[in-house]
């Protein structure tokens, strides 16, 4: 009778099997409790469902920070210490995580505990040196701490590396040295980011000769996004204060698209030579205005000079709501003299007078006024001269109808105008 004998290779294969088996489960065991553990912490908004999902899975770093938040969030003074407790945990058990030493840092100093807060904050500027939210908590604690120099060099760092931050590094800056321009330019630094910031602020501030101090500090070499959304920010607050030598000034530095540049004493378009905008092309350029009479246009049918004219056909409208007005703003020298002076030629049929006045961008007061149109004229020049307000900065110069003789107002007819032009007395 033959003796039986076992298959050692096969026992011993079955056997790593049944270990290898073994370690799938519980690997797959830890990982799904590590998952379960992991969804109650991020989606519980109770201590107590925290404090389960880390007894669950006491080795997650994640459980931890979630019990960490929630605790530091609670009513129960008692919670402030466990609080710091979890945040260390999660921060051990997760060494490389530079979101976890944040929280850390800021429990030590809500704790009161600054030296080990500094700590914890330096060794989140260890793990990512130039991430701009590290720069922006650890300088934001140092200046809690009054180390001033150190904490905005912090965040000089932090509003170059991320332009979100400029606004509220302005801000600060402003609040701890109380608008004293020069501490606060010192202490932002140099960089385009913050000086856009701060312009931007000190116009809303209505500081306008201090936010065009620090604008035209800026070097503007080429396309910048940065600058051309605060200098849009900045043309919008010059011209809503009716400072239209600013608005200028920044407009011709950022040249923003779309929008006409203009220039100071200057009449943009004047010869007509390019086609009018139905609608308002920025601050400066011919406008027109809302009404169904006259129809106008350029034409190269009779011209003074250039190639074209401007052409308004009247056909009988008149009144205020139903004539059109064209008229263009101008950026002026207060207290200046200039003189208006352009062509025009007529076939027209009226009671009423087309006449060009001069008014205040400012306030809409009238300055000057041309002498009333020819019904009939071949090429004829006006003029008129006039002195700007010491006040304004910017004027109007528009075509319109005065008061007529008798009750019919209507108009009817053509006429062109060419060579609308400003010039300096």
């Amino acid at each position: 009778m033959e003796k039986g004998h076992i298959p050692i290779q096969t026992s011993f294969a079955r056997i790593a099997a049944v270990i290898a088996g073994l370690i799938c489960v519980v690997t797959a065991g830890v990982a799904v409790t590590w998952s379960f553990a992991g969804a109650i912490a991020t989606q519980t908004d109770l201590v107590e469902g925290a404090e389960f999902a880390v007894g669950l899975s006491p080795n997650d770093p994640q459980t931890h920070f979630a019990l960490a938040v929630l605790a530091d969030q609670s009513f129960d003074p008692t919670d402030a210490g466990r609080s710091v407790d979890h945040f260390q945990r999660a921060a051990a058990l997760s060494p490389y995580n530079y979101l976890i030493w944040i929280e850390l840092g800021r429990a030590f100093e809500r704790a009161g505990d600054a030296p080990r807060a500094e700590a914890a904050l330096r060794r989140t500027l260890a793990l990512a040196p130039n991430y701009s939210i590290v720069q922006w908590t650890l300088g934001n604690f140092l200046i809690r701490q009054g180390r001033l120099d150190e904490g905005f060099a912090e965040l000089r760092k932090a509003a170059a590396g991320d332009t979100k931050y400029a606004g509220p590094a302005v801000d600060l800056a402003s609040q701890l040295f109380g608008g004293d321009l020069a501490q606060i330019r010192s202490a932002l630094g140099d960089s385009p980011e913050v000086n856009a910031t701060l312009a931007v602020t000190l116009a809303k501030q209505g500081k306008f000769e201090d936010a065009m101090s620090v604008w035209r500090s800026m070097k503007i070499d080429g396309p910048n996004e940065t600058l051309t959304v605060a200098g849009r920010q900045l043309i919008d607050l010059m011209a809503a204060a009716k400072r239209f030598r600013y608005t200028a000034e920044i407009i011709v530095a950022v040249r923003p698209e779309g929008m006409i540049v203009p220039a100071i004493g200057s009449v943009i378009n004047g010869g007509f030579e390019d086609e009018i905008a139905l609608t308002e092309a920025g601050q400066f350029g011919w406008r027109l205005g809302t009404g169904t009479s006259p129809l106008i246009g350029q034409t190269p049918s009779q011209v003074r000079s250039g190639q074209y004219s401007l052409l308004l056909a009247y056909r009988g409208a008149s009144g205020s709501g139903v004539t059109r007005t064209l008229q263009q703003s101008i950026p002026v020298e207060p207290g200046s003299k200039y003189s208006l002076s352009l062509a025009y030629r007529t076939e027209l049929k009226t009671s009423a007078q087309l006449v060009w006045t001069v008014t205040s961008a400012s306030d809409n007061s009238p300055i000057a006024a041309t002498p009333g149109l020819l019904e009939r004229s071949d090429w004829t020049t006006v003029s008129v001269e006039f002195t700007v307000p010491t006040t304004d900065d910017g004027i109007i110069i528009s075509l319109g109808q005065t008061e007529c003789k008798g009750g019919n107002c209507a108009i009817n007819g053509e006429v062109w105008f060419d060579d609308v032009v400003l010039t300096a007395r």
